[in-house]
């Protein structure tokens, strides 16, 4: 857009100037600008401006995501702003589609991030993929009082076990991020505040099975229930699963609710004796964009025992390299990909987003516009990319 320039590696005078934009735009706190700025790393920093004027930026984090047993490149985005004196004159869509062009040339397939609205992302190319829940628990119902193992209050020197016993989990889990030190750390000590959560080990007879990270929000000082909030958990076993549950209602005396950030399938609810849980506290939908179709197509795992030949013809209206025909083949839980084919199944970028993620079916898709195509090839389609539910336990 004419006049507008997008600033790969700002330094650090401009990215100061950015946090006001920051506190005005997205009602960050007026203080603790520069413990935030190294926290989040300068080198994440993008920025935009007009002449001299500094209009927007955003930062982007460098991570993976699983996908069919593969951790596949892609950049976190957060902290997108534009001054509001500049928005709805084509600034965002400017600086996402700058800042796209700069992950593919880096080697990111991916984009993911937690939308503050749709209409700009979606114009960008991205689309629902999937969620993060916060499921909502009466402390005082939860009646499970399995102690079977141990459980050890941890510390710093257990987080590379925490991230040995996280990758177990993730790497099973649509959608889990491949955590990189910056998200480790936002994991274990939360945002500007910086404060450490509580770590609790579940020990089994031949070594950890599991772990939580804790924290409360609330207090006798402040109006309202007092909550437990797991930011964060893996159990391998059943009875680490039952020894998570019986940690959490042992703090019934203090702790009028738990919070537990998981899946749309929580698989905890199969241990308790009864539904105790309340309609989900919030429910938070991520947003993906392919940003490289041919890395991104290759680079996933697939399902084991499916196989096919799925002819696609990709719009997108933002990176051209992406348009176009690709042919792809599946077999052994790995695809080879190739421009070409007939193109028989139609897609949207954002289509694909949503049914690469495992998020929506072929079908669901057509039925609104985003794919389309043969009964045959949708059904292929759906099935060589279906599993269980994309999800998420990070925000960022």
């Amino acid at each position: 857009m004419s006049g507008l320039l997008f600033h790969r590696e700002p330094d650090r005078p401009a990215i100061e100037a950015f946090y006001p934009l920051l506190v005005e735009s997205l009602f960050f706190p007026g203080e603790g600008a520069e413990g935030w700025l190294d926290m989040e790393g300068l080198e994440s920093f993008r920025l935009v401006t007009r002449g001299d004027d500094l209009v927007a930026g955003m930062t982007v984090q460098r991570m993976g995501q699983w996908f069919g047993g593969r951790s596949v490149p892609t950049g976190g985005v957060r902290c997108v702003a534009v001054r509001p004196d500049a928005r709805s004159g084509g600034v965002g869509l400017f600086m996402m589609r700058e800042s796209l062009l700069e992950l593919r040339e880096a080697g990111f397939p991916l984009a993911t991030l937690y939308p503050a609205t749709q209409r700009l992302y979606r114009r960008a190319g991205y689309e629902t993929a999937g969620s993060q829940i916060d499921w909502l628990f009466d402390t005082h119902r939860l009646e499970v009082r399995d102690r079977a193992i141990a459980v050890r209050r941890g510390g710093e020197d257990d987080y590379p076990l925490l991230a040995e016993l996280y990758r177990g989990r993730a790497s099973c889990s649509p959608g889990n991020m491949d955590r990189s030190t910056w998200m480790w750390r936002r994991t274990t000590h939360g945002g500007l505040k910086e404060e450490p959560r509580s770590v609790w080990l579940f020990e089994g007879p031949e070594g950890p099975e599991g772990y939580a990270l804790t924290h409360t929000e609330g207090g006798w000082h402040q109006p309202g229930p007092i909550r437990l909030v797991v930011r964060d958990h893996v159990t391998l076993t059943r009875r680490a699963s039952l020894r998570l549950l019986a940690l959490l209602g042992d703090h019934r005396s203090v702790v009028d609710q738990v919070v537990i950030k998981d899946g749309p399938s929580l698989p905890l609810a199969h241990l308790m004796p009864q539904p105790v849980w309340s309609p989900p506290k919030t429910s938070s939908f991520w947003m993906l964009r392919i940003v490289d179709v041919e890395a991104a197509l290759r680079g996933r795992g697939y399902p084991a025992g499916r196989s096919g030949r799925l002819e696609l013809a990709v719009q997108d209206d933002v990176i051209e390299a992406n348009r176009g025909r690709w042919t792809l083949e599946v077999a052994d839980g790995a695809a080879e990909v190739r421009p070409g084919g007939s193109g028989a199944v139609t897609l949207d970028v954002r289509g694909l987003a949503a049914l690469y993620a495992g998020f929506s079916t072929a079908r669901e898709l057509r039925s609104v516009g985003l794919v389309d195509g043969p009964e045959a090839g949708l059904d292929l389609a759906t099935s060589l990319f279906s599993g269980p539910a994309p999800w998420m336990p990070d925000h960022f």
